[in-house]
């Protein structure tokens, strides 16, 4: 399932590694085996309970403790 910024969703049968390929370098990051995200649509990053994103749509997602490390650092580059 693919969730889009406005709430709409798609359901395809591509695989989330065939979206991370295509997706490289256009400011997505996979930060669980289950969630591959724009960057740019995140709101706030909570270091506790392990480490979650919350979207600009208010969803709460886990940062898998072996990408967390990566994902800071690709945040720092963004982050003004």
């Amino acid at each position: 399932m693919v969730y889009l910024h406005h709430g709409k969703k798609i359901t395809t049968t591509k695989s989330l590694g065939d979206f991370e390929e295509q997706l490289a370098g256009h400011n997505f990051f996979r930060i669980h085996h289950a969630h591959l995200i724009n960057l740019g649509r995140i709101k706030e990053f909570q270091r506790h309970s392990g480490g979650y994103v919350v979207m600009e749509n208010g969803q709460k997602l886990e940062v898998s403790q072996r990408r967390r490390k990566e994902f800071l650092e690709g945040i720092d580059e963004i982050v003004i």
